[in-house]
């Protein structure tokens, strides 16, 4: 049977939530039973969670089948008798966690259904029924946009080669990661004071050219506008400082583009009023000026930047073109018509291309020299500089800031029990348990061994309490090797609850709270002075 986009893109939203909420329960369940069976308790209770978990599990199996057949599926049947087989293989579970006496084994036997039942029916894990449905997300909520984006991405990578970061990052501005603003920025700012003070160097030597060639008539006006153009470059070339600011160099950039485009439009008025004499190499520096825009179009690839950033960089170096071709017939006999716009096209579009491939190169670079190569958070170097970032702009517009100071409990018994590789795991199961539990906004650093920071800029009132709560759960943070949950002492600050005059001293609040954390029982948070101002201990399993 053949699908029906409408009604698939009807029904994904809700099932995909369904399904998700019926794995989470089943989660939460095979949490309670672990910690039951570590604490030991009554045969009854861990039998009432049993059978618990088995209600939701076959809920969950019905939810499934249900948007099995509504998505017409193709391998529906397979799923249907593995759910068909789910009691049987239950029931087994059951026997063996009864016939079990030591508390321990019993949790292992519990985790290591919960890893196989993880692996088999999360969504978040790459198995047919999880890959068909993310790929149904994506066709119906673009329609054909999702092939457009799979071609497109797939052509740059052929072009760029692979990304280490959002492939639409070469594309739109707003998707270059956070890490790249501060380098990009002053990488760009640094080439147009370069070029600025290169062109204010050799815009006024042409002068002598001007006057050996041209009459005074048209020569003395020409001085003047390049007197101008001087001016102009010198300004941006040292009345600009060096910053981090994208809008600093975006406005540089402009204003680079902007003299030139104007001493252009200038010089066409000048020979419109004041045509040159035809022939010899008086006509030929005319037409050199007529080709200033394309000189404009090929310095964008001086600068790493975004396809859109420089179109538009290339935009007002084609419109002169196109006005003078339009309103000067000399320079459109000098230059060839209209028909010389394909050619400023075609070269503007190699300097974007060349842009694009030298920020490529640059995000590689800083992405690299950003990353802790073993988690894939933010190192203390780049973390830092985005922390410093972050903490001048919400004192600057009083914006919420708050950071959570993570120390992972008892990692050094991980590593002298189990090997330094269980605690090289561990830490990255650590921190992508930190990347699931953050927003795309916010800051995963690694401060040093077993300490982990998380920025949390633009906070509503109260979200950094939600975000606390939502992490003190069995398992959020993932597994020891001993198959019991990771724990961490953690502090957390506040910008302008806690009110600290500097950042230094906001990352001493937040690191002074997770050692009283850790000195008080370990396994919780402190987000506040004072007795209330603690999780219970064993928040996080």
């Amino acid at each position: 049977m053949e699908k029906e986009p409408v009604k698939i893109a009807d029904h994904l939203s809700t099932g995909i939530a369904e399904i998700d909420d019926a794995h989470q329960k089943l989660m939460s369940s095979l949490a309670s039973l672990h910690k039951k069976c570590i604490h030991s308790v009554a045969d009854e209770l861990i039998h009432d969670e049993l059978s618990a978990f088995r209600s939701l599990a076959m809920n969950h199996f019905q939810v499934e089948e249900r948007f099995m057949e509504q998505l017409h599926y193709q391998k529906a049947a397979e799923h249907t008798e593995e759910h068909l087989n789910f009691p049987k293989e239950f029931a087994e579970f059951s026997q063996a966690l009864f016939r079990e006496t030591d508390a321990h084994r019993k949790a292992s036997l519990v985790q290591e259904f919960l890893q196989e039942w993880m692996h088999r029916h999360t969504l978040t894990h790459d198995i047919p029924f999880g890959q068909f449905l993310r790929t149904q997300k994506r066709e119906t909520s673009s329609g054909p946009l999702w092939l457009v984006d799979k071609i497109f991405i797939h052509h740059l990578e052929q072009i760029f080669g692979e990304f280490s970061t959002d492939p639409w990052s070469l594309i739109w501005p707003w998707r270059q990661p956070h890490t790249m603003v501060g380098p990009r920025a002053r990488i760009i700012i640094s080439r147009v004071r370069l070029l600025s003070g290169l062109f204010a160097l050799l815009t006024p030597i042409w002068v002598l050219v001007d006057f050996l060639f041209f009459p005074a008539v048209l020569a003395w006006p020409l001085a003047m506008g390049r007197v101008m153009a001087t001016l102009g470059f010198a300004t941006i070339a040292v009345g600009f400082k060096s910053s981090e600011s994208m809008q600093r160099a975006y406005g540089m950039s402009a204003m680079l583009f902007f003299v030139p485009m104007l001493f252009f439009l200038y010089t066409s008025w000048l020979f419109l009023e004041s045509p040159p004499p035809l022939g010899g190499f008086a006509s030929d520096l005319a037409t050199g000026y007529a080709f200033l825009p394309f000189v404009m179009s090929a310095g964008i690839s001086v600068f790493p930047l975004t396809a859109l950033e420089g179109a538009l960089l290339s935009l007002p170096g084609l419109l002169a073109e196109l006005l003078t071709g339009h309103f000067n017939q000399v320079f459109q006999a000098q230059t060839g018509g209209y028909g010389i716009l394909w050619l400023m096209s075609l070269i503007a579009g190699v300097a974007v291309l060349a842009a694009m491939s030298q920020l490529h190169f640059w995000s590689t670079i800083v992405i690299k020299a950003s990353r802790d190569s073993l988690t894939r958070a933010c190192n203390r170097a780049a973390g830092y500089e985005l922390l410093e970032r972050y903490f001048v702009m919400a004192k600057r517009h009083r914006t919420p800031l708050a950071i959570l100071f993570f120390d992972i409990d008892n990692f050094k018994g991980i590593n002298d029990q189990f090997g330094h590789e269980a605690g090289d795991e561990a830490l990255r199961s650590f921190a992508a348990a930190l990347h699931r539990l953050t927003r795309k906004e916010d800051v995963v650093i690694r401060w040093g061994g077993e300490e982990f920071l998380i920025v949390l800029p633009l906070l509503q009132d109260g979200n950094a309490l939600e975000l606390m709560h939502r992490i003190c759960g069995p398992f959020a943070l993932g597994t020891r090797p001993d198959s019991r949950p990771l724990t961490a002492s953690v502090g957390m600050a506040e910008l302008f609850a806690d009110r600290p005059g500097t950042l230094s001293a906001l990352i001493a609040l937040a690191d002074a709270r997770m050692y009283r954390a850790k000195k008080s029982g370990k396994n919780r948070i402190c987000f506040a002075d004072g007795e209330d101002g603690m999780t219970p201990t064993g928040s996080f399993g």
